[in-house]
């Protein structure tokens, strides 16, 4: 299981808790980077997919996974 904490663009919080299921291939996610962005964010979510379940929507930045904060601070100041 994976445990992550994703931030919309207009930074909304939302913990995601994804399971594999043995039906189905993986998480159902993509990430990407851009260098105009900082960290990580959510580039395609599969129908029908355990992040689709968990709850992760398009363009959501990833700032935590289980303990590990992600570069947290420097997104952030892109809410402020």
């Amino acid at each position: 299981m994976i445990v992550c904490l994703a931030v919309t663009v207009d930074c909304v919080a939302r913990l995601c808790h994804l399971k594999i299921w043995p039906d189905f291939d993986g998480y159902g996610f993509n990430l990407h980077a851009d260098r105009a962005t900082p960290g990580q964010y959510v580039g395609k979510v599969d129908e029908g997919s355990p992040a689709e379940a968990a709850g992760l929507r398009l363009n959501d930045h990833i700032v935590q996974v289980r303990e590990l904060l992600l570069n947290i601070f420097s997104w952030l100041s892109t809410c402020m």
